[in-house]
């Protein structure tokens, strides 16, 4: 058995996706993943060195030896990378066109595709492909949990799916700028409008009352693990 050893790196959006696949990582019995995990304004200074995207910061290189266990940098060694979040997100697109920032199509459609091309995401990408020609998936982050999206609701499902298909095509041409593959959220875990997630995929944080408006549970990272390693690199899981 050849192990494939990828590289999965991401802002905070990674805890679901890290919680989810402890629960179905027997059925990729060939696959080892290694979590990089930071937070944005902290990924905002990785630099190339020597061959490898290093932190600039200690909190970024303490992040990395936790999530990691141990690595402090991202080297070209790996088979593919995965990127998800880095402040690429549907909700913003949303937000442009709900808030009336853009209420001229052709406009907003401008605002959209500078938004996208200028995300920590198109930056951190664009220093990965300096040190590796290896495969790449590109993820924006989940969308985010219905009942908390302020601007869905202003939608019909018509524009709701205008909006979205809008965004996708923006993340698309950022992926075809740098060799990278495109993986949208599953459509298992999406809500009925296509722009948010389903409230059961929502992260409870423990503490009593508090809620967490962005980020999902580890039922959602169960499902988008064999969903990104199938459609982005071609991946099956190993039958029983």
């Amino acid at each position: 058995m050849t192990v494939r050893r990828i590289c999965l790196m991401g802002d905070s959006q990674l805890g679901a996706l890290k919680m989810g696949w402890r629960s179905v990582a027997q059925h990729f019995r060939e696959i080892e993943i290694t979590f990089f995990a930071g937070q944005n304004a902290d990924w905002g200074g990785i630099q190339i060195v020597d061959g490898t995207l290093a932190p600039s910061s200690e909190n970024l290189r303490e992040a990395f030896k936790r999530s990691t266990r141990g690595r402090e940098e991202i080297d070209a060694s790996f088979d593919a990378y995965i990127l998800c979040g880095f402040n690429l997100a549907i909700s913003r697109a949303l937000r442009l066109w709900t808030y009336h920032e853009h209420v001229d199509w052709n406009a907003y459609q401008i605002a959209v595709s500078y938004y996208v091309s200028n995300t920590l995401f198109a930056k951190v990408l664009a220093k990965l492909r300096k040190i590796t020609d290896a495969p790449v998936v590109m993820l924006a982050g989940p969308h985010q949990p219905n009942a908390y999206c302020k601007a869905s609701p202003l939608l019909d499902n018509e524009m709701a799916a205008k909006l979205n298909a809008n965004f996708i095509r923006e993340c698309e041409s950022l992926a075809a700028a740098h060799n990278a593959r495109l993986v949208t959220q599953s459509e298992e875990t999406l809500a009925p409008n296509g722009v948010t997630t389903q409230m059961k995929f929502a992260y409870v944080p423990k503490e009593p009352g508090k809620l967490d408006f962005r980020h999902c549970n580890a039922e959602y990272g169960a499902i988008a693990m064999p969903h990104i390693l199938k459609t982005g690199l071609g991946i099956e899981p190993v039958a029983d």
